[in-house]
Parts: C-alpha cells; sequence; structure tokens
C-alpha cells in the first residue's frame, strides 16, 4: 500500500512515485473493482504483473490519503479479452445482489464489451471463452464454500449470455457456432441442475431464452423499400419534360415531410445496435447483419437524388421557383419532425452544383425562404466538427432521426484513430467510446413512433422519380439556364 514508481491514472489526477499531484486528462470510463486473492502477496502481485499472468492493466482511486493505506476502487483501461472476460463476470451482480450505484457502473461496462467485442475478437472465440468460464466439471468443486463458488460462477455466465441474447435480438440467428454453443450450455445446466438445485429458475429462463431464439431463427425480417423510378438518359428534351406533370406542387409540405419521416422512422427502427459495429469493421458485408442500415443509407442518398431530379426536370421557371419554395419548407418540417437524415438529405440536394448555379431561379425565390434556407444550411455546416448539428440534435427529444453517414463517420473515426491493442492488451477506452456513440440509436429509438404521414401522400414519397446520372443532371442544368 505505500507509494510505488507506477504511473497511476485517475480521471482527474497523475499521481507518480513521489506522489506528486497534477492535472491530467485520462480516463472516464465506469469503476471497477479488482477481484483477487487475499492472501497474495504484493511481491507475487507485482511478479505476476511482470511476468504477464495477470494481464489487466488498471488505475486507481484513492480516497483521501494518496501514499497510505485505502480501499481500491479500479477502472479498467485495458487487458487481454480473456482476463477483461474475467473480471466482468467477478464483478456481474444476480438479481439478489442488485441496486448498488457499482452495479449500474458493472452493467455499463458488460454493456461497452457486448457491444464491441467483435472489434478485438470474434463471436466463435466468445463462445469457447465463456463456456471455458463455465465451471463444468463438478469434481473440481471440492467444500462447501468451492461449491458455492462455482455456483456463482455457473448463474453469473447464464447471466451474462441472457444479456448478450437480449441485447443483439436476432442477430445471432444466422451464427451457426451461436446455436451450437447455446446448446452445449444448456446441457451443462441440465446436469448441474441435479447437484445444485437452485440452478432450477436459471435453467427455466435459459430454457425459454432457447425457445425464443428458435422462434427467431424461423422467422423472416423483411425490411420493405419502394422501389424508386430511376429516369435514364436522353431526358434533355425540354418539350418532353415540359409534359411532365409536377406533382410535388399539389401537396401539403407538412404532410410530405410527414410521409418522408414515416418511412425514414419505419426503416430506422429496424436497425440495430450492432449493425453500426458490423459497417464499420466490414464484417459479412452484403449480409443481413447491415440490411436495415444500408436501406437507410441508400434512402437517405435517394432523397438527395430526388430533389436534384425534380428541380432539373422542371422547365418552367415559375414552377421551379415553386419548387425550390416546397422543397425548403419541407427540410424545415423534417427538422420540426425530428428527422434530420432527410432534413441533411433535402438541403444537401439544393446545395449540389447542378441546382445551386440556376441563378434565375433563386432569384425569384422570394427573401424570407431564402433566410430560411440559410438558416437551414447551418445545420450541415461541418466546421467544429459539425458542432451546429451536434448541438441542434442534443436539444431534440427522442424518438429522433440522426444523420446516419455523420454517426457512421464517428464511430470510423474513433475506430481508425485508435490502436485496439496496446502490448497485446485491448485498449478498453477506445471499445467505451465506440460503445458510447453505438447507444446513441438506442437513445434515438425509445419513445413513440413518430411520423404520422397521409396515405394520399405516400405513394409521392415511396416512390420517387430519380435521375442518377450526373453529367445528366448537369446538362438538364445547363438546358435549363445556360451559362453566360
Amino acid at each position: 500500500h505505500g507509494c510505488k514508481k507506477l504511473n497511476i491514472f485517475h480521471s482527474h489526477l497523475f499521481i507518480d512515485g513521489d506522489c506528486g499531484i497534477s492535472d491530467t486528462c485520462a480516463f472516464d470510463v465506469p469503476h471497477f473493482p479488482y477481484i483477487d486473492d487475499e492472501d497474495v502477496e504484493e511481491e507475487e502481485k507485482e511478479r505476476r504483473w511482470r511476468d504477464g499472468s495477470d494481464r489487466t492493466l488498471f488505475s486507481s482511486l484513492f480516497e483521501e490519503d494518496f501514499c497510505g493505506p485505502s480501499p481500491y476502487r479500479y477502472v479498467v483501461v485495458s487487458g487481454t479479452p480473456l482476463k477483461i472476460l474475467e473480471h466482468l463476470l467477478s464483478d456481474l451482480r444476480l438479481d439478489d445482489q442488485r441496486g448498488a450505484m457499482e452495479n449500474r457502473e458493472s452493467e455499463m461496462l458488460l454493456d461497452d464489451f457486448l457491444l464491441t467485442y467483435l472489434v478485438f475478437m470474434s463471436t466463435h472465440d466468445l463462445c469457447q471463452a465463456l463456456l471455458g468460464q463455465y465451471p463444468y466439471s463438478i469434481a473440481r468443486c471440492r467444500g462447501q464454500e468451492e461449491g458455492k463458488d462455482a455456483l456463482f460462477r455457473k448463474r453469473k455466465v447464464l447471466r451474462l449470455v441472457s444479456h448478450w441474447s437480449r441485447l443483439y435480438k436476432d442477430f445471432l440467428k444466422e451464427e451457426e457456432h451461436v446455436r451450437s454453443f447455446m446448446k452445449t450450455l444448456y446441457s451443462y445446466v441440465l446436469e448441474d441442475v441435479y447437484e445444485f438445485p437452485s440452478l432450477e429458475k436459471d435453467l427455466k429462463e435459459f430454457h425459454k431464452l432457447l425457445r425464443l431464439a428458435k422462434f427467431l431463427l424461423t422467422t423472416v425480417c423483411v425490411i420493405f423499400l419502394f422501389p424508386c423510378l430511376y429516369l435514364q438518359p436522353p431526358l434533355t428534351d425540354c418539350a418532353e419534360l415540359s409534359r411532365r406533370p409536377v406533382r410535388l406542387l399539389g401537396i401539403n409540405t407538412w404532410d410530405v415531410a410527414a410521409a418522408l419521416t414515416h418511412l425514414d422512422w419505419s426503416l430506422f427502427k429496424s436497425i440495430h445496435e450492432q449493425e453500426l459495429v458490423y459497417y464499420t469493421l466490414s464484417r459479412a458485408p452484403g449480409s443481413s447483419h447491415t440490411a436495415a442500415l444500408s436501406v437507410l443509407l441508400q434512402r437517405c442518398n435517394e432523397v438527395q437524388q430526388w430533389v436534384m431530379s425534380e428541380v432539373l426536370m422542371c422547365v418552367s421557371l415559375n414552377k421551379r421557383v415553386q419548387l425550390l419554395k416546397k422543397f425548403i419548407k419541407i427540410a424545415a418540417h423534417c427538422k420540426a419532425q425530428r428527422n434530420l437524415n432527410s432534413a441533411f438529405a433535402i438541403i444537401m440536394g439544393l446545395n449540389t452544383a447542378a441546382v445551386s448555379r440556376l441563378n434565375q431561379t433563386w432569384e425569384k425565390c422570394p427573401g424570407k425562404f431564402k433566410k430560411l434556407f440559410s438558416e437551414l444550411e447551418l445545420i450541415t455546416d461541418p466546421s467544429l466538427n459539425h458542432k451546429a448539428y451536434r448541438e441542434a440534435f442534443k436539444r431534440m427529444k427522442p424518438p429522433k432521426i440522426p444523420f446516419m453517414p455523420l454517426l457512421l463517420k464517428d464511430i470510423t473515426f474513433i475506430h481508425e484513430g485508435n490502436k485496439t491493442f496496446h502490448d497485446n492488451l485491448v485498449n478498453f477506452e477506445k471499445l467505451h467510446m465506440i460503445a458510447d456513440t453505438v447507444r446513441m440509436i438506442r437513445h434515438c429509438q425509445s419513445n413513440e413512433v413518430i411520423g404520422v404521414d397521409s396515405a394520399e401522400v405516400r405513394a409521392s414519397v415511396h416512390y420517387l422519380h430519380i435521375i442518377d446520372n450526373q453529367q445528366t443532371l448537369f446538362e438538364l442544368s445547363h438546358k435549363l439556364e445556360p451559362r453566360a
């Protein structure tokens, strides 16, 4: 308990061998008690750290006397995957142990681990590690106390697996080794219940979990995406375009925004937190692991192309001005309905070079609409790491739909800008940052469904007419307003 020549970090303090204190920013992660044998001497602890047999690095929190004896609290900084899992299980609280503040901290730590374990280990490796943590061999449980410890460890493994399954829902349905792992673990518990009758309740819950998993395996998740009509060139015949009806001009802008939000919400609500991790790591590309996320990203691109196409296919100057006003109001309504995904897409569509160069059209647009558009543009300003967007989105109460490309950019920046391993130890601070960002989905999806659309308007936003050829769009733009 004396002063060691060891750099010890805390979120507000830096302590060195001479017990000097200075301000140094470290890690803001949940406190995590270290579990160790009481009869191990200090020298043995140091030896275990030096030879790598106890490879979990912690920072210490002292209460008052920084150099004297003090109860230790720890923050996980890094460790081997197996050691982190061991400590997660040691810190996990069962139903009869719940209620303490540190239990909420340990649950947050467990959530971090389960949300991000794919960054440093495969699902198969996790299954094998969990089986290794389950004390299956009863012969090892010598004596009443050892048997009690084994029972607690069994229950904690089952609790962790249940939490993992509830968190991932049907996300594990395609993993063959997960199904094999579940069956193996269930057989272990089934045999153990005769030796440990108190496992019966846990066995029933686990059996219910397996039945649910079996149901999920036979359930097909269908994401309905209404197809867009991709218009092909040549589309520069003004006579033909002039006969094309501009359907959007006859529809209420709030209703259009509500229909966009309703469809976006149905897609966004289908996104699972793990999709962001899979997408960032490019695991299982093209599989159902990122299906809902990929569809929403595609939808964002299509809305942007739809805005451009509608404006550039409108030959009449007056109608084109009306369309600008319509889209500006729709973007404002989407923002009011807390749908920043479509609001961003519409604003970016109006800001593309092919549309923004239409000087005659923008000059005829009333000043109040141009002012409104300038205000809306602020949330797309990338300066100061998109500060305007982040502050505006933070003020919005859930449910709300974020601009998904920016959320993915944040996760990618954390993943690529921080090492996953330091000296073969998992950098848990990186995982905590990724998990915090991923949990944004959980926060946004809370509360009731948003966006009540009108059946009459639905077709106008479900079946978008789109030109996805940039050269054709520029040709249309120069046809409408030739370069001076």
